[in-house]
């Protein structure tokens, strides 16, 4: 991370996952540079406004960098922008599709391994996890975090079972 801005190509919370969060960002990058060209401006000019490097500016117009909220706000400021406007069509991430699918999965390839479940979706390997160990706590699936197993059967949340 490099002043307030994630870099999405390196693994964990910030990282290029693909799927609907590349999706997002590309997006945004998109309304992020078509907002700099209308208002003339080189990506060299925004980057001095916005104490950022060209290389960074380059790098959020091409969704491979996240902004966080303060690098936002700079940015909507110096084009005279509403956070609207760069955001318009950018949906919200959510975390519930990939559980689905991270249960599909396991359900139809027994004995899964979390890294081909995260190959398949083009997830990282560090999200499958956590998607998989909160199923298995909650008893919706069974197995180790290197084989994956679907549950054996209906599981009642909070009772025991028999």
């Amino acid at each position: 991370m490099t002043d307030g801005a994630a870099d999405v190509d390196r693994d964990g919370p910030g990282a290029q996952i693909g799927g609907a969060c590349g999706a997002i960002l590309r997006r945004f990058g998109g309304n992020m540079k078509a907002c700099r060209v209308a208002a003339r401006l080189t990506q060299s000019m925004r980057s001095e406004r916005c104490f950022l490097s060209c290389q960074q500016i380059s790098r959020l117009e091409r969704g491979k960098l996240a902004p966080n909220l303060l690098v936002l706000l700079m940015l909507s400021d110096t084009l005279g922008t509403s956070l609207d406007e760069l955001t318009e069509g950018v949906d919200s991430p959510t975390r519930r599709p990939s559980c689905i699918l991270v249960r599909q999965l396991i359900e139809r390839s027994p004995g899964v391994r979390t890294g081909e479940i995260a190959d398949s979706l083009d997830l990282p390997f560090w999200h499958v996890r956590r998607d998989a160990r909160r199923m298995f706590s909650l008893g919706e699936i069974r197995g180790r975090s290197s084989s994956w197993q679907p549950a054996l059967g209906p599981r009642v949340h909070g009772a025991e079972q028999r």
